[in-house]
Order: C-alpha cells, then structure tokens, then sequence
C-alpha cells in the first residue's frame, strides 16, 4: 500500500465516523427510538429519488442506483444522504471523495442549525 493512500484512510474513517455519529444523535432526538434514520430533506420529489436510489442499492444494482440518487442530490443539494449513498457508489475514488465530503459538510451545517453537536 502506498503512503498516500495509507494517509488517507485514517481520513476517510473519521469522515465516517463524523456522519454515523451525527446520524445516531439525529436518530435519538427525532425517531423516537424506532431503529430508523429519518430522511430528511425539503423536497418531495428528492426524497422519492433518493429512495428509489437506495431500494436499487440494498438490491446490489449500484450503477441503476446512481441516476436516482444523482436527482435526489439534484433537487435537494443538501440532502446529506444522498450525497452518502453517492459516495458509497462511487465508481471512482474521486467520486467518492467528493461526496463524501459534501456530506459530511452538509450533516455539520444541519446539525448546527438545529442546535445538535456536531
């Protein structure tokens, strides 16, 4: 393994780890204790696209799945999911990177306006 890559995966953990942890503190105020991690998103449409996206993910079909969840990102660019779920089906590490950090950006600024921890 090179050192570049080497030096990334302590990054790449603590980014995960930031959006899990912000999800779980999200989950215990808002679920109610249910074992789900609600959508949250302004629009409609997004959360339609960004389910859809997910069902075909969980199903193992990635590539079908991105076109869905690539709308969903569309119409609501500060739907952290979708930029996760993005990121998880990243055909490339460019791709994943940047999503990633898009949502782990968007869950920091989401939980500060709602006064959660981030």
């Amino acid at each position: 393994m090179s050192q570049r890559l080497a030096g990334l995966r302590p990054r790449v953990v603590l980014a995960v780890a930031t959006i899990l942890v912000g999800y779980n503190a999200a989950h215990a105020q808002t679920s109610g204790g249910s074992g789900k991690i609600p959508v949250t998103t302004s629009s409609v449409e997004a959360k339609q696209q960004y389910v859809k996206g997910r069902t075909l993910g969980e199903n193992l079909r990635a590539y079908d799945s991105r076109e869905f969840l690539t709308q969903a990102a569309a119409k609501d660019p500060g739907m952290a999911l979708a930029h996760y779920n993005l990121a998880l089906n990243a055909p490339t590490a460019k791709d994943f990177f940047e999503h990633l950090k898009r949502a782990v950006a968007t869950r920091l600024l989401r939980a500060v306006d709602r006064g959660i921890p981030a």
